[in-house]
């Protein structure tokens, strides 16, 4: 008994009707999620009227395996487009929270001197950082740092949100990223993340505090675009770069132990100040750092690193 073919194949073979075979079931499937499953007709009509799926129509037949994933990919996003214009409003399906954490912008500092964040509820995206957008703008590298809110390890979901009553645990206190947040029309999110100002530890940490001056030294022994020039010489065959990365990945760990004992800095506080530890961060330039006696060997990537979402 033959098994039945993957996705992948059926793409491969299908026609066009069988395409709108395809995508139809997807959109029905999200409108079940959105909580709009009586706007099949007019999400579908959408659909056909979008331009990019005329356009596909034409092509399709012409096109080779891999480009036919590729503008399926972007059908889905014109779907999902389509199922959230019929419902303008919010029905609290959790997509929003479960997919992810705000980062933080200026109007959000209060969350802080309130008392509604702590610092071991936040994590440090710094400059020279890969991170991945949330709604489907795609990756960067950060130019400035950036302040995010946990995110659950085991779910990703923000810490704050509550799966089984979904709710916010700070919704009338929500950041300005969650407050512009409008599935439905994303203008005002993108603008948000666009054009924003983003919190930096700067704004948070005085520069009394005992742990400010271990912040500045941090940034220039291990500054993340340092490292990319470095990683670049490695890959030019000039060794010396891997003097500098072998240096920041010791001085970071270093930095995180010996503050922790002697400021001390609780643990829980340590990826704010510092960001996540650089070992992990690395892996942004395709390497994985391997413990080595006293020190370090970076070995290349056997997968994927998914970058850090922001």
């Amino acid at each position: 008994m033959q098994d039945p073919p993957s996705f992948v194949d059926q793409l491969a073979r299908a026609t066009w009707p069988e395409l709108e075979t395809l995508w139809q079931d997807a959109l029905r499937d999200f409108l079940s999620e959105i909580g709009a499953p009586d706007e099949f007709d007019q999400a579908a009509q959408l659909v056909r009227d979008h331009a990019f799926t005329r356009s596909l129509e034409v092509d399709w037949i012409t096109l080779p395996s891999k480009a036919r994933e590729d503008r399926y990919a972007r059908l889905l996003e014109v779907l999902q487009e389509a199922g959230y214009a019929t419902r303008p409003f919010c029905t609290r399906c959790g997509a929003c929270c479960e997919g992810g954490s705000p980062s933080l912008h200026a109007e959000d500092l209060r969350l802080f001197s309130e008392g509604i964040v702590r610092r071991d509820q936040v994590y440090t995206l710094r400059a020279g950082q890969r991170v991945r957008l949330p709604v489907d703008l795609g990756t960067m590298v950060l130019k400035d740092e950036a302040i995010k809110l946990r995110e659950a390890p085991e779910s990703g979901h923000c810490i704050f949100y509550d799966a089984g009553s979904k709710e916010c645990g700070i919704y009338h206190d929500r950041p300005l990223q969650c407050r512009a947040q409008a599935c439905w029309d994303l203008a005002d999110v993108q603008k948000v993340i666009r054009r924003g100002k983003k919190l930096s530890r700067a704004d948070v940490v005085a520069p009394d505090e005992p742990v400010a001056p271990a912040l500045v030294a941090h940034e220039s022994h291990c500054s993340l675009v340092g490292l990319a020039e470095a990683f670049e010489d490695v890959a030019h065959g000039r060794e010396d770069g891997l003097e500098v990365i072998y240096g920041a990945l010791s001085y970071d760990a270093e930095i995180r132990s010996l503050l922790a004992e002697r400021l001390p800095l609780p643990e829980g506080e340590l990826e704010f100040y510092f960001g996540r530890p650089l070992a992990q961060v690395v892996r942004q330039f395709g390497v994985d750092v391997v413990p080595d006696g006293d020190g370090y060997r970076l070995e290349p990537r056997t997968r994927p690193e998914g970058d850090a979402s922001e």
